[in-house]
């Protein structure tokens, strides 16, 4: 398992996908995820600002049909191709600032089709992690390493802003245990409607 298990949101995702989508993944990390779909007939592509993470997925899974490449979504000069069906994006927003978060939305929703999806999981605010570590700002603390934790309704709101409508969200434990944390975490599906321009 470990590297190559694909996620508890991975597993719950694809029970919502036909299998002939083409899938985006936003900061794909390990490439666990990433591969996981594309073994259930998935076309992937799969990104993460970190070069090393890239060159990690591709020592873990290179030659399995994902086409993994550096680089942020937001980036002019990002060549990924024509629209996806699905944008996918696993405990990568509590990593951006919300100036960050903004763009990055925006640019997903330019990159997927009309009647696309989006499927979103990271650390609420609820998360007792917030508690933790040097303040920065009411939701930005420093514990390890920089976290930002998101506020369920102003996520809600930033991607409402941006043109999605919210199909699913849910705040609750129990979806993402590792080890003996049991991380408070939000998870959204949010939609482009047929209407969207």
């Amino acid at each position: 398992m470990g590297e190559k298990a694909p996620s508890l949101f991975a597993q719950h995702v694809a029970q919502h996908l036909r299998g002939n989508e083409r899938l985006l993944e936003i900061g794909c990390g390990n490439g666990r995820d990433a591969s996981f779909f594309q073994e259930q007939g998935i076309q992937v592509v799969a990104i993460d600002a970190s070069p090393a993470a890239i060159d990690l997925c591709l020592k873990l899974h290179g030659g399995n049909g994902v086409h993994f490449t550096a680089g942020k979504l937001e980036n002019e000069g990002l060549d990924l191709g024509q629209s996806f069906d699905v944008v996918y994006s696993r405990f990568v927003l509590h990593a951006m600032t919300e100036v960050e978060q903004a763009k990055m939305l925006r640019a997903a929703f330019e990159k997927l089709g009309s009647g696309g999806s989006i499927y979103l999981e990271c650390r609420s605010i609820n998360d007792p992690l917030a508690r933790k570590g040097e303040v920065i700002s009411p939701t930005e603390r420093i514990h390890g390493h920089y976290r930002r934790f998101i506020v369920h309704d102003d996520l809600i709101q930033s991607l409402q802003t941006t043109g999605f409508t919210i199909d699913d969200a849910v705040e609750n434990t129990g979806f993402a245990p590792y080890k003996d944390e049991d991380p408070v975490v939000i998870r959204i599906k949010a939609s482009k409607s047929n209407q969207a321009n």
